[in-house]
């Protein structure tokens, strides 16, 4: 039996530090903690598969007791290695049959925003942003290594507390630890009242997470025997894979973190009463479910091991499905950034002896999508390729950011969102008047705070430097008016905004239409980009490119900006356009651009929505 060891002065050090906030809060907190709400979920969206994000008439409003969880991974830390990194979706595009395989740890594919580290602080923000964005209440780090790998803990930390300090809100933390890696919690994080504000609580408790693997010289989670202290100090939830194998026993208190469809249950008052879904992107390789496995099918591979649907999320959109026909209190995804495996080759001639290694995977058979491999063939456990990968982070090219659309389009379908304000009464702006004019304008579109940080970073094992210094103007508001002859346009910035001059400055673009099949990327108008006697150029898309059409009338002064867009742009009768402001990009027709550079303002491929009442 496994015992964690709690010294007598580190628990009354604990509870003395935090005997006020342990029960400050209960189940069901908002979209993480911190800051504004930016309503994000009023944004709307199309992928690059045509897919659109649901909205109030789908969705809802919101719900209470509703939380979403992200498992999280912290091992990119490898930076100044000699070689490396090796991608496996590279290596097989330049030889399929025979592959070249590099030594150890393989990336599946290329996240996009590059072989990152896990001290980038430009990365750590982006990935508080865009989970907070989806709804994302907290990040469960993966410490079931058995290290909890406490610089990383401390670094992020550090950012998330940074980010909410500059107004901005983060998700929760919370840590699924293996046997031995719970004591390492206990003893540098929890017993410390380390960053407690940045703790997930469950049921008034800070939320631990605990499993193993279960092979032969392991004890079983049932073994693990935690004091009454520990017990009396978190919630505690068993958490492995897989409710076929024998650390599964009724749901109670039981948390699989990944489970075949339709996953099981996990229960804590009562077996009618669900508390915990889990929901994965994909399996294993061994297992040969991948991103394109539905209804006990996993479709016909190609000679790079993928098949016609691994862009689609086929195997995810199933297990939303279970997940939201359940409706649980907490539903955990797995999982956000884990990108890499380490290679195994196969060395026992004997195949039944070598499948001993990994018989705890359900239908596990040697081999790489559902292909036996030869003796002295390499072959990955966890992940593969694009096929046989869990990672809702975007990655670069292949099915760039589906993955985290998908992923948003759910959340709302289970928490609901916020209802969209009436943009209000005609108002005309003069826009040799002052800037508080706007003041009688109440609806206000939000944007993030500090996304305009710049990067400079190592990357990961061989890779890099990173440095990306393109944010300049940090965009934080926006407001539209309309009357009978303009429709105008306001833009507030953290800071005094930089010359007009500057490239690619305060870039606004509109989709008259809400059709994303015209256009680029559906934007039919382009306003400021190039200027002349006083006023700002209004281009029209065709086949060829953006083309002059009209002028408009701006004024900036300090932090804020206003344009106004002659009505006649935007068609006849009422208004109802989709419009995104971006700053600092390096071109345009590219929509990398909208995802890695500058500012933009809603997130990424998100638009704001206006409709005259």
């Amino acid at each position: 039996m496994f015992t964690v060891k709690i010294s007598r002065a580190a628990l009354f050090a604990a509870f003395g530090l935090l005997s006020g906030s342990v029960s400050a809060q209960t189940a069901g907190q908002a979209a993480g903690c911190g800051g504004r709400d930016l309503q994000a979920d009023t944004w709307v969206a199309t992928d690059a598969l045509g897919r659109t994000l649901p909205g109030y008439a789908e969705c809802g409003p919101r719900k209470t007791n509703r939380t979403v969880a992200m498992f999280y991974f912290v091992t990119h830390n490898q930076n100044g290695a000699k070689d490396g990194p090796y991608n496996v979706t590279e290596i097989l595009k330049a030889d399929p049959v025979n592959p070249k395989w590099g030594g150890g740890v393989h990336y599946w594919g290329e996240p996009e925003a590059g072989y990152y580290i896990m001290k980038d602080e430009w990365i750590i923000r982006r990935h508080a942003r865009m989970l907070s964005d989806a709804g994302v209440d907290l990040i469960v780090l993966d410490n079931t290594n058995d290290n909890i790998y406490k610089d990383v803990f401390v670094f992020i930390a550090e950012v998330f507390r940074k980010m909410r300090s500059e107004g901005e809100t983060t998700p929760q933390i919370a840590c699924l630890a293996s046997q031995n890696s719970v004591q390492q919690l206990w003893d540098q994080i929890y017993s410390r009242g380390l960053y407690a504000d940045l703790w997930f609580r469950w049921k008034g408790k800070p939320l631990l997470m605990f499993g193993q693997h279960i092979i032969g010289g392991r004890q079983q989670m049932d073994d693990v025997r935690f004091p009454k202290e520990i017990r009396d100090f978190f919630t505690i939830r068993q958490s492995w894979a897989w409710t076929t194998l024998r650390w599964y026993d009724d749901g109670h208190d039981e948390w699989p973190w990944v489970d075949h469809y339709p996953q099981s249950v996990g229960w804590h008052e009562s077996p009618d009463r669900a508390e915990y879904v889990p929901v994965a992107s994909a399996q294993h390789p061994l297992s040969n479910i991948g991103r394109s496995f539905r209804d006990g099918v996993e479709p016909e591979h190609d000679r790079y091991d993928a098949t016609t649907d691994t862009d689609k999320g086929l195997y995810f959109d199933q297990q939303w499905q279970r997940a939201l026909e359940v409706d649980p209190e907490f539903i955990f995804v797995t999982g956000w950034n884990e990108w890499t495996a380490g290679q195994m080759n196969r060395t026992n001639p004997d195949y039944a002896e070598e499948m001993k290694k990994w018989d705890f995977f359900p239908g596990a058979k040697c081999g790489k999508g559902g292909r036996e491999v030869k003796m002295g063939e390499g072959y990955f456990i966890d992940q593969y390729n694009q096929e046989f990968s869990r990672d809702i982070e975007p990655m670069k090219g292949g099915h760039t950011d589906n993955y985290y659309y998908q992923l948003i389009a759910n959340v709302r379908k289970y928490k609901g969102v916020a209802k969209p304000e009436p943009a209000g009464e005609p108002v005309t702006i003069d826009l040799n008047g002052g800037f508080d004019q706007w003041r009688q304008v109440k609806k206000t579109y939000y944007d993030h705070a500090g996304d305009t940080y710049h990067r400079d970073s190592p990357g990961n094992f061989a890779a890099g430097p990173y440095v990306n210094a393109t944010g300049r103007n940090d965009i934080i508001e926006s407001k539209v008016a309309r009357d009978d002859k303009y429709v105008y346009f306001y833009v507030k910035t953290a800071q005094p905004l930089t010359p007009h001059t500057d490239p690619y400055w305060m870039l606004l673009f509109i989709d008259t239409d809400r059709q994303h099949a015209t256009g680029w990327e559906g934007y039919d108008l382009l306003v400021n980009d190039g200027f002349r006697s006083g006023k700002s150029m209004v281009k029209t898309y065709d086949k060829t490119g953006w083309r002059k059409s009209r002028e408009a009338a701006y004024r900036y002064q300090g932090n804020e900006l206003m344009v106004s867009v002659p009505r006649s742009c935007f068609g006849p009768g009422k208004l109802a356009f989709d419009f995104h402001w971006a700053d600092g990009i390096q071109k345009l027709g590219d929509i990398d651009e909208f995802l890695l550079n500058g500012d933009q303002a809603p997130s990424r491929r998100a638009n704001y929505r206006y409709e005259e009442d």
